[in-house]
């Protein structure tokens, strides 16, 4: 916007100095008046430029910020987005996979490592089982979003030496619709701890190694978030296509020198892999990968939770579910996920992927959701192990870390019975 602000400013000169000193503005009067109407057309110009340019300002949060909560934001330079809603969120819980995946390959339903308090299923794959622990949808974009939540369990090894099982995974790709060039990550533990991103078809395409996290970096039996931007370059052939990797919340990566397409390679993208896929086989012993909220969007603009007043000093943020989206005013349902009932900072991002700045907001508890876990419960999909897990969240605002809050003494059965009673009113 600066440099926008001074071409004006420049043309403005320009374009006055030129008529004054012209030999038919004899006249001073007139060529003053002249000066002045063109200073005030660009002037006009100029203020018009904030709200085209300007990043994302939010000014009012109306309504409980809890859990399946709808909240409206409003302020200004949201940008558009339509549909409001995303291409896919994937919570897992109704107990089965959204059917509007292309495919979800090996990947299979539990509800042993839930990510929070007020989850109650989660996807899950065993790589001795199978190698493909990923999501994947055939929807083509020049732009994509997309994050998930993923937990490496103890019995995770990572593999060393050429073609050894779990040294050459891939944690994100986008493949070509209807070619095999890809634009993807990968984590590399057969040549010593690496972690790369970049294009796989065309030669000297930009991308290259990053650090943050390198394999071994990563935290075993917890969860962790990871955030992708991709965009594809401008045109063939220009080495400007965008991808860039937040995990837990830290920008560890950001090329935006990659030439993702060229003539040989023209098209644009799907989502390929939305998990991690094992390159080389399976593995003797059963090795576990659990995810869990995986959101996918067609543009960059999104409304996001996290702890810190700073977008970039985040190392929690929870993604937002957006139903409805103006430049001026944004409604989501309220996503708590592993926050408690803590203070927290609003985002609204735009679709260049500019953050505001946080907003305060403080998570309450939901009775929403407490509703539905009953109702649920009554209807026989969840069990009473579920059920009193769900109970001590809403109490509490946090995960039960143990098995059954009720049968190891921490909840009683009649507080149970209360909340069954105050929902059931």
């Amino acid at each position: 916007m600066n440099g926008m602000k001074l071409a004006i400013d420049r043309a403005c000169t320009y374009i006055v100095c030129s008529r004054i000193t012209e030999p038919m503005s004899t006249n001073t009067e007139v060529a003053v008046m002249y000066c002045k109407s063109i200073i005030c057309v660009l002037l006009s110009m100029l203020l018009a430029l904030p709200s085209a340019f300007a990043d994302p300002q939010i000014s009012n949060v109306e309504g409980s910020v809890a859990d399946s909560v709808s909240i409206t934001i409003t302020g200004t330079d949201f940008s558009t987005k339509v549909p409001a809603a995303p291409v896919m969120w994937e919570d897992v819980e109704t107990g089965s996979f959204n059917s509007n995946w292309s495919t979800t390959h090996q990947l299979y339903v539990d509800n042993d490592y839930n990510r929070h308090g007020g989850s109650f299923f989660h996807a899950e794959n065993d790589y001795s089982q199978h190698t493909y622990g990923f999501f994947t949808l055939r929807q083509t974009s020049s732009r994509w979003f997309i994050q998930y939540w993923f937990n490496l369990d103890e019995t995770w090894e990572w593999g060393y030496g050429a073609n050894s099982k779990m040294s050459n995974i891939k944690f994100m790709r986008f493949w070509e619709d209807g070619g095999n060039n890809n634009v993807v990550s990968v984590y590399h533990s057969y040549a010593g701890d690496n972690a790369q991103a970049g294009v796989e078809g065309i030669a000297q395409s930009g991308g290259g190694y990053f650090n943050d996290p390198l394999p071994h970096d990563i935290t075993q039996n917890v969860w962790h978030c990871q955030q992708f931007e991709f965009g594809e370059n401008s045109a063939l052939g220009a080495s400007d296509g965008v991808f860039r990797i937040w995990y837990d919340g830290h920008l560890g990566c950001d090329f935006s020198n990659i030439m993702t397409r060229n003539a040989e390679h023209p098209n644009l993208k799907y989502p390929f892999v939305v998990g991690w896929f094992s390159s080389w086989g399976t593995t003797a012993t059963p090795v576990y990968v659990f995810l869990d909220d995986i959101y996918l969007d067609n543009t960059w603009a999104r409304v996001e939770i996290g702890d810190n007043a700073t977008y970039e000093a985040c190392t929690h943020r929870e993604i937002q579910i957006p139903t409805e989206w103006s430049p001026t005013q944004i409604k989501v349902t309220v996503n708590q996920g592993s926050f408690g009932y803590e203070d927290a900072y609003l985002f609204v991002v735009d679709s260049d992927g500019t953050p505001s700045t946080g907003v305060p907001v403080t998570y309450e508890p939901s009775r929403r959701k407490l509703t539905s876990a009953i109702g649920r419960w009554h209807a026989g999909e969840l069990s009473d192990r579920d059920l009193h897990r769900a109970v001590y969240w809403y109490m509490n605002g946090t995960k039960y870390d143990g098995d059954d809050p009720v049968t190891e003494g921490v909840l009683t059965r009649s507080q149970i019975g209360n909340a069954i009673a105050i929902v059931d009113e």
